[in-house]
């Protein structure tokens, strides 16, 4: 066996030596490039180019030969950079061969349209490579999943719940895994994996690469890089450009019931046509609502995700958006992230977004890969501070207030900036009284509107306060008249000299007090005056007081009083007259009190210095929403009515006292479970198949030869993925409709334990045993001989006469 062994050596070393020179030589010298100057193998390039992808991306051009070397990454950038393709050429290219040994790479996604959307990509790809793929859902039957497992494959694809439930049931490990990614961590984090993310780690081998792709990166998971990753390098793009120089931004002010009359004029007139939509919405009961009253509308087509819509639905509703058999999708923050809709052209929000990151990945559906897009926002009074707070986050984009002042020029619409004004009374008059109408005649509309509305009040009590300087810079803008904006350039045709009558009625402030009215009794108008008269000199101070242009915006850049007193009375903040306040800062010696970007990556630690790039997605349920507005598996305190006090939110969920001390795990479902929950389903199916993975269990498949292919079980058919031939990806464990019983339900049929057709079993096969045969002949000889008595039988096997 010796001979044996030092000739397999060397065979090894002759083929790393080959492979070696054929990277080389495909490598080209030169410092930038496409995606031959990474020197891949030839079937991974050629996925790559019948993709359609020539240049590589920033990101990935920072990340994928630090993956290829075999690096922890951590990438952090914006929504459709590429995140996707980032890590999936590199792993292919790594594994580049099928091997009989067990699953190779593990790929974990937050979402089931995520997952099938990186299994896309992924058998695109490498369709001329021999690499298999399983895919592991919540929803899909168990068995075709134990089956996909057992047959070896190189990649799987999973959601944490599913596959740890899978594992558990069949006490195994991924024990040759040397590849794990995840995809869209920070959705992981936040919607409650943790306690499966720490689960499933524990069943992986120590010595592997970790990935660790998100569009954000919040402090929940810093702090697990650190732990879990060995010296990961930190990739983080597009940290100044913030949204897509391609983007336009449209911010229009408006009552909160006008919302639904402007979305229906934007649908029908700025949005009009073949252009694919998201709306944005606050809570899952204004998506049924607003879907019920879109739908009405014969000229809009229109479908709906929230995230308790059952996966099944969410999935069709998801496909027949991105072909295009609906344009317009109301949705909560579920979409905001992750989801590839590549022909998306606008984005409206609804119900505008508490937090400023929230916006800008809201937006980042649109304008991606150099193409155009424009976004909507619908700004109701009390949500003007969020717009100040996102004004304050974006620095160097430029909003421009359409003001109406009277002296000051109007402002031009075709200047750079994104502009920000007021919305017409004839917008809202056009779709006014449809929707009235629509109301009124139908009671299913008035109710999911009362649902609304008190889901409204849910969200607005648990949703994040806006800052105190955005806060105090409302309140000054108000004050000065800075919101008195003209229409929007969009409702150019229906401005008229109505809107400037109706603004100026709007604007009008009494002088007189409800006590000096004509109907106010004589006493107490003689209070008020006397009031009056005593006050005069303080009244008159007041208004005769003007503060100087621009002391909000110093005071906000100073960061306390000191400085806003010294911009309003002229001084600087030593006692000087003088009004310049960059004075401090023109000598060589003058040292800021702020840290540039650089200074602070260099003083801070990998936690530290991505806490300020945290975002939370916010809960569209009530039930959530109690909790604060945090994800399932947050924590939170709740008020429990049969124990009189408050209780961990999640130990109540969980079922009793006991429940908070055993781990529990959430599903995708939304149930909780512990993380011990085992059935004896993996052995009723070991039964039925016995001949399937003759290998080791706990290696899934590790046992060599015997558990590579017997007889296709799990295969789901004929390789899929592109060259659907010899040499292309197969995907085991797909669940999709066929014309024909697969390899699995046929072995389970011929197997006499074997039950086909049963609910969550195998699917029904043509071939019969000896013992149906036999059985559909006598039940056949029957029906033949009751047939020709006429009736039933008299005699033979009966009681007699």
């Amino acid at each position: 066996s010796t001979p044996a062994v030092v000739e397999d050596a060397a065979l090894s070393a002759e083929r790393a030596e080959s492979r070696s020179a054929i990277a080389s030589r495909n490598r080209k010298q030169r410092k930038s490039g496409g995606f031959q100057s990474l020197g891949l193998s030839a079937p991974v390039y050629k996925g790559i180019v019948r993709k359609g992808y020539r240049v590589p991306t920033p990101i990935q051009r920072k990340t994928m030969p630090h993956i290829l070397a075999g690096r922890d990454v951590v990438a952090m950038a914006r929504t459709g950079s590429g995140k996707t393709a980032a890590f999936l050429v590199p792993l292919l290219e790594r594994l580049r061969a099928h091997q009989c040994n067990g699953a190779r790479a593990l790929v974990l996604s937050p979402t089931r349209e995520l997952a099938l959307q990186t299994l896309d990509f992924c058998r695109a790809l490498g369709r001329f490579t021999d690499l298999t793929v399983a895919l592991v859902l919540g929803g899909d039957s168990m068995e075709r999943q134990f089956s996909a497992l057992h047959s070896n494959p190189d990649i799987v694809v999973a959601c944490p719940g599913r596959l740890l439930h899978l594992l558990t049931e069949m006490d195994a490990k991924l024990s040759k895994v040397e590849i794990l990614v995840l995809d869209e961590c920070d959705r992981l984090f936040e919607l409650g994996f943790q306690e499966q993310l720490q689960l499933l780690l524990s069943r992986l081998p120590t010595q592997r690469q970790t990935l660790l792709f998100s569009a954000t990166l919040p402090q929940s998971v810093a702090e697990f890089a650190r732990a879990g990753l060995s010296d990961p390098l930190l990739v983080r793009l597009d940290l100044d450009a913030k949204l897509s120089d391609q983007l336009t931004a449209s911010f229009l002010l408006c009552r909160d019931e006008d919302k639904l009359p402007v979305l229906l004029h934007l649908l029908h007139t700025a949005l009009k046509g073949q252009e694919l939509t998201i709306v944005f919405v606050a809570t899952k009961h204004h998506v049924e609502w607003l879907y019920q009253v879109l739908s009405q509308d014969a000229s809009i087509s229109v479908t709906y995700l929230y995230s308790s819509l059952d996966p099944a639905a969410r999935r069709i509703h998801a496909a027949n958006f991105r072909c295009g058999e609906r344009h317009v999708l109301v949705t909560t923050d579920l979409a905001a992230r992750g989801l590839d809709l590549p022909r998306l052209n606008n984005v409206v929000n609804f119900h505008f977004p508490p937090r400023e990151k929230l916006f800008v990945h809201r937006v980042g559906r649109v304008a991606r890969a150099g193409r155009p897009g424009r976004a909507v926002s619908l700004l109701a009074p009390d949500e003007l501070a969020y717009l100040f707070d996102l004004e304050l986050f974006l620095g160097a984009r430029r909003l421009r207030y359409l003001r109406a002042a009277p002296g000051e020029p109007p402002v031009q619409p075709d200047e750079p900036g994104d502009l920000v004004g007021c919305v017409p009374a004839a917008a809202v008059e056009e779709f006014a009284d449809w929707c009235r109408h629509r109301h009124d005649i139908s009671a299913d509309l008035r109710a999911q509107l009362d649902c609304a509305k008190r889901a409204m009040e849910h969200y607005v009590r648990s949703r994040p306060g806006a800052s105190r300087q955005a806060v105090a810079k409302c309140k000054e803008a108000r004050r000065t008249g800075q919101l008195d904006l003209q229409p929007h350039p969009m409702f150019a045709e229906l401005t008229s000299a109505k809107d400037d009558v109706l603004k100026q009625i709007r604007a009008y402030r009494a002088r007189a007090t409800v006590f000096e009215t004509k109907n106010a009794p004589a006493a107490v108008a003689e209070v008020m005056q006397k009031f009056r008269q005593k006050n005069r000199r303080v009244i008159e101070k007041a208004k005769t007081q003007k503060r100087p242009a621009g002391w909000l915006d110093a005071a906000l850049r100073g960061g306390g009083k000191r400085e806003a007193a010294a911009v309003a009375t002229g001084s600087n903040a030593d006692g000087a007259d003088s009004g310049d306040i960059k004075a401090s800062g023109a000598g060589g010696f003058f040292m800021p009190y702020t840290r540039d970007e650089a200074t602070a990556a260099t003083e801070r630690g990998l936690a530290q210095d991505l806490q300020r790039h945290s975002m939370d997605i916010l809960a569209d349920e009530t039930d959530q929403m109690r909790r604060g507005g945090r994800a399932p598996g947050a924590g939170g305190r709740i008020w429990d009515r049969k124990r009189k006090k408050f209780v961990s939110a999640d130990s109540a969920a969980g079922g009793g006292p006991s429940a908070a001390k055993r781990l529990m795990v959430r599903t995708e479902s939304g149930q909780l479970v512990p993380a011990s929950y085992k059935t004896d389903r993996y052995a009723k199916w070991r039964k039925r198949n016995p001949d399937i993975g003759g290998g080791d269990a706990e290696a899934l498949g590790g046992g060599g030869e015997d558990g590579a292919d017997d007889d296709g079980a799990g295969n789901d058919g004929e390789g899929r993925g592109g060259g659907g031939g010899r040499g292309g990806m197969r995907v085991l464990g797909l669940q999709r409709k066929r014309h024909g019983p697969t390899a699995a339900a046929a072995a389970a049929a011929a197997t006499p334990g074997g039950r086909p057709g049963k609910k969550g079993g195998q699917q029904q096969s043509e071939r019969k045993s000896v013992e149906q045969i036999v059985k559909a002949r006598i039940t056949r000889e029957r029906n033949k001989l009751t047939n020709r008595k006429g009736g039933k039988r008299k005699g033979g096997g009966g009681r007699g006469r």
